[in-house]
């Protein structure tokens, strides 16, 4: 920020900017820093005395906080840290040392003290401090009863406090680690609750009566499907509380809700919404049949550098080796058919900057929207399962298959997600097709209508998609490996080139029709066994 100064020169302005605090005390104890039984009842005080919930991070601020003070008082007067705060309505004294928290808690001396003469502020005081930084700062002082000091960026209470910002500096330098710990520890107490991050005494919580949680589950039936907040639930019960209890009410409504099997929390990260647990989709657990994912363990020196690109591209949601990228925007994403059959998009690294995530809620109610039509359909982020459901309409309405691509886009917040198809006249073309007999699946060439852009390499058609059920629960059933459907998948794809080549995105997609792995798998398998030639581009031969 900037403070309007008067030097006795062309008026000016004085830039505070952050300089690293060479008066941090010895912090060697963070990495030991524990909960201790006396720490405890200090949170249990703060938390009675404010009568509101707290969350974790405030939590391990306070502590830090009293860790610092601790050690001040340790150090003794003589050699003290903490010295007097600079406030632009104060007076000093030649001599005096001042603490500047706004310039990182660097200290200074007093060296002169004027008078300043600029009429817009009235009275007031010029500073000249040598600062330990071994340059000399004007400042002023003694500004009573001006606008310029409520401009003046002091700490969250009104007055900037050295401990205060020292403590939040070690805690955005180790934020996970101290939360993780002490969130941890206090958990091992069974008179604290924790909500969404935050804490309150369990016998202090607000009564909750059985008659209160029949009334939310009657607003959510109402509701007809939309999810609710505490807030809303709270006013549709009649329980309307005043500002002062408004944050204890909420949060005693939330854990009652929490306890009780009729709801659910399905809000993103930071919100709470809740749903009727009986109105969830009963298609979601049959979608988690037609994704499960069973790991297979790979050797590791078998995946190439190739083979790390190659499967890289296929943004396999369960893919090890993939990495967050800081993506933003729309993205492309190739169909496959374990989604296709289930009516769901993949939820990986790639796509993930596109849904909500959530602290607690296993799954998150979202809206679904086709670019094209504007039609609205409810769908829900699996957040453990690495899903989103609701997409069957679409897929429906398109007649799209294992193969077909979609852009997804944000919409107006995380809670919304746009999904287009590049639609096309239908065309009958000649499409790979997985055909079932007798418990024994091969392909075949087969015309099939295509009104959906695909990439070719990874088009599997699938016209029995019964029959490929029974199918995948038979091979699973009789403990068939990966290894032996990869080769005969091999095989039966290398009938249909006259050069009898397999394209890795044509082999993974057409091994995910009956078993869901990872192209890694696949590749590792291909690697590890010299009957398999790779002969570039992608393309694989079987050489025996």
């Amino acid at each position: 920020m900037k403070i309007v100064i008067d030097s006795g020169l062309p008026r000016k302005t004085l830039n505070f900017s952050v300089i690293q605090n060479k008066n941090l005390p010895d912090i060697g104890w963070i990495e030991s820093f524990t909960l201790q039984a006396d720490d405890y009842d200090y949170v249990i005080h703060l938390l009675l005395e404010s009568g509101t919930p707290c969350s974790t991070a405030a939590i391990v601020l306070t502590l830090l906080e009293r860790q610092l003070l601790e050690d001040q008082e340790k150090i003794g007067d003589e050699h003290k840290v903490w010295d007097e705060v600079y406030s632009p309505d104060k007076t000093y004294v030649s001599g005096q040392i001042i603490n500047f928290p706004l310039l990182g808690g660097l200290n200074g001396e007093v060296i002169s003290i004027r008078n300043g003469d600029n009429p817009d502020y009235g009275e007031y005081g010029v500073l000249q401090v040598r600062c330990e930084d071994d340059t000399t700062r004007e400042f002023v002082s003694g500004m009573a009863n001006n606008s310029l000091i409520d401009r003046f960026e002091f700490g969250g209470n009104g007055h900037s406090n050295p401990l205060t910002e020292t403590a939040q500096q070690i805690f955005e330098e180790h934020t996970k680690v101290l939360e993780d710990k002490i969130e941890a520890q206090l958990l091992e107490h069974n008179d604290l609750v924790r909500l969404s991050g935050y804490w309150f005494p369990v016998d202090l919580l607000l009564d909750i009566n059985t008659g209160h949680l029949n009334l939310a589950e009657a607003a959510l039936d109402l509701a007809d499907g939309r999810p609710l907040s505490t807030k809303e639930l709270l006013e549709d019960i009649g329980m309307m509380p005043d500002e002062s209890e408004e944050e204890l009410l909420v949060f005693s409504l939330n854990y009652a809700l929490q306890g009780d099997e009729r709801f659910e929390d399905v809000g993103p990260s930071g919100q709470v919404l809740w749903f009727l647990t009986d109105m969830k989709p009963r298609d979601i657990i049959m979608s988690e049949k037609y994704l499960a994912y069973d790991p297979v363990v790979c050797i590791p020196e078998s995946l190439t550098e190739d083979m790390k690109l190659l499967s890289l591209k296929l943004f396999d949601e369960f893919s090890e080796n993939i990495e967050v990228q800081d993506v933003e925007g729309s993205v492309e994403v190739v169909l496959t058919y374990p989604h296709l059959r289930a009516g769901t998009l993949p939820l990986s690294a790639y796509t993930a900057h596109l849904f909500p995530s959530a602290l607690v809620s296993p799954r998150v109610k979202i809206t679904l929207i086709d670019a094209l039509s504007g039609q609205r359909l409810p769908g829900w982020v699996a957040l453990k399962e690495r899903f989103v459901w609701g997409m069957a309409p679409l897929y429906k309405k398109y007649d799209v298959i294992a193969g077909a691509r979609m852009t997804i886009e944000p919409g107006a917040d995380l809670s919304e997600s746009i999904v287009s198809f590049e639609q096309r006249n239908p065309i009958k073309d000649w499409v790979r097709t997985l055909l079932v007999e007798n418990a024994r699946f091969y392909f075949e060439l087969r015309k099939c209508s295509i009104s959906v852009g695909c990439v070719e390499e990874n088009i599997i058609n699938v016209e029995d998609v019964d029959g490929v059920d029974a199918l995948s629960e038979d091979l699973l059933s009789q403990g068939v490996t990966l290894e032996k459907i990869v080769e005969r998948m091999f095989r039966q794809l290398s009938k249909l080139t006259p050069q009898g080549n397999v394209h890795t995105y044509t082999l993974y997609s057409a091994v995910n029709v009956v078993r869901r792995t990872t192209p890694e798998a696949i590749l590792a398998g291909l690697g590890s066994n010299l009957s398999y030639v790779y002969v570039g581009d992608a393309y694989w031969r079987y050489a025996s």
